[in-house]
């Protein structure tokens, strides 16, 4: 654990599939507040949804500029990385993860309570969903026995995954896409790798740190290797000027 609060880490988190896009749906629902119980069942088919509205001219004007920027005020408490945050690890536990990243950002802006894994994020693993907000960063939690690759079993209410978007789910296809925020949180890599980095300073990493690729499945979506684990950026494009617009460690949904 990286934090006074002492979490304890689970083991490291798979790779993350650039296949699966986690959390990803082309439903209109979006990231809101809910109050839905959790289910008892992982057999409930009944996906839980929440409603966001959708980006008006002006929004898109405002979050187009936020996220083009190369040097948007950071965040310095945080740092993504591939095995959570700089706080807290994947694995930690759920109610540790929110009260030490409330401490360091405040109140967080959504909260969707425990809800169904099937639900407007996609099929989730455990027997329980949880997302929580702080403006483009959307924090997952999963309650119940979770496997992971190369982790073994590991059961209870923990931290398996984040977003850092501005659309939901930040790398969606639906078109026009859903608003979350118009404000970043300013949260990058040690090596400068965040929302709004272009294509041209990913290829500027250090050689084999970062993968470009443009999949008919994905769109185009960058790869970076850290020894922490993997991150995924999805793209605007893959010409030099394109820029970062959204970010996914872990392992928590798939479609």
């Amino acid at each position: 654990m990286r934090y006074s609060r002492s979490l304890h880490s689970a083991a490291a988190v798979a790779t993350v599939l650039l296949l699966a896009v986690a959390c990803g749906d082309d439903d209109e629902e979006s990231f809101g507040s809910a109050t839905t119980a959790a289910p008892t069942s992982a057999a409930a088919t009944t996906p839980t949804t929440v409603t966001l509205r959708q980006p008006t001219p002006s929004d898109t004007a405002a979050t187009s500029s936020a996220a083009a920027s190369t040097t948007p005020e950071t965040n310095g408490a945080l740092l993504l990385r591939g095995d959570g945050l700089s706080v807290v690890s994947f694995g930690d536990d759920a109610d540790e993860t929110i009260a030490v990243l409330t401490d360091i950002l405040g109140p967080s802006d959504d909260d969707t309570g425990w809800i169904s894994p099937f639900n407007q994020f996609g099929t989730c693993a455990g027997d329980s969903y949880r997302a929580v907000r702080w403006k483009s960063l959307r924090v997952e939690l999963l309650d119940g026995a979770i496997s992971l690759t190369g982790t073994g079993e590991s059961e209870g209410r923990q931290f398996r995954g984040y977003h850092d978007a501005l659309w939901h789910p930040g790398f969606d296809h639906a078109d026009p896409p859903t608003l979350i925020t118009t404000e970043p949180l300013g949260l990058f890599t040690a090596d400068g790798f965040g929302l709004g980095t272009t294509v041209a300073e990913l290829h500027a990493l250090p050689d084999g740190t970062t993968t470009i690729t443009d999949s008919p499945y994905t769109g185009p979506a960058a790869q970076m290797q850290t020894p922490a684990g993997n991150l995924i950026g999805y793209l605007t494009g893959i010409d030099d000027t394109a820029t970062v617009r959204g970010i996914e460690a872990g392992s928590a949904c798939g479609e």
